[in-house]
């Protein structure tokens, strides 16, 4: 199936401080993930815990966070990016592609999975929690109709933070409970419809 891919191109200055106020940074994730027994996949930006191991790694480092059956995990970390790591990672590829069709074979990377792999999983069955920013205007009971909107499809709010900027639209960011990412879009997808929400809501997962 597809995997769902996202950017950073909606993310905004307001996410990363209000991520900052609740402890969290912000990073571009690749995601492998086993739940009850399915596999599911994503590229998105997350908010990971200011202590969490990928939170330090920055510029032109990249990482990858590994987590066994016994939830002891480690980190591989190295330069992932400029001329020099980017022109050996593409290199080594076609090193392994030309060693690989001079023999007969396929390229180890293109190998079919084991016998033991898990089935992909539908996207909307994942379930964490979710911070949520929301562009509204500044008006009484402008939050109430959120919060009951999200209740509505078994979205719980653990933790809310609203700036009083003197303005008349305003960011409202929500941090969930445990969620599931179909109940997170019907939710949003009527919260859209109101007439106090002046953009469509940022999403981001928590992953860590």
């Amino acid at each position: 199936g597809t995997i769902p891919t996202e950017g950073i191109t909606n993310l905004n200055s307001a996410d990363v401080r209000m991520a900052a106020e609740m402890g969290y940074v912000i990073k571009l994730l690749a995601t492998a993930r086993n739940q009850e027994g399915r596999l599911f996949l994503s590229v998105h930006p997350a908010l990971l815990s200011e202590e969490h191991p990928l939170a330090s790694v920055h510029g032109s480092m990249n990482a990858v966070s590994l987590m066994n059956d016994y939830a002891l995990e480690a980190m591989l970390y190295g330069r992932g990016a400029g001329d020099l790591p980017t022109a050996s990672a593409v290199m080594s590829d076609l090193v392994t592609i030309a060693r690989a069709r001079a023999s007969g074979g396929r390229p180890p990377l293109w190998q079919p999975p084991a016998d033991n792999h898990l089935p992909i999983a539908n996207p909307a069955d994942y379930t964490c929690s979710y911070f949520l920013r929301f562009t509204v205007q500044d008006r009484y009971g402008v939050l109430g109709k959120l919060a009951l909107i999200l209740g509505e499809h078994q979205v719980s709010i653990e933790q809310v933070i609203q700036h009083g900027e003197n303005k008349d639209i305003v960011p409202i960011v929500v941090l969930t409970h445990l969620a599931r990412e179909g109940d997170i879009r019907s939710a949003l997808a009527e919260i859209e419809k109101l007439d106090c929400v002046e953009e469509p809501t940022g999403v981001l997962r928590v992953e860590a």
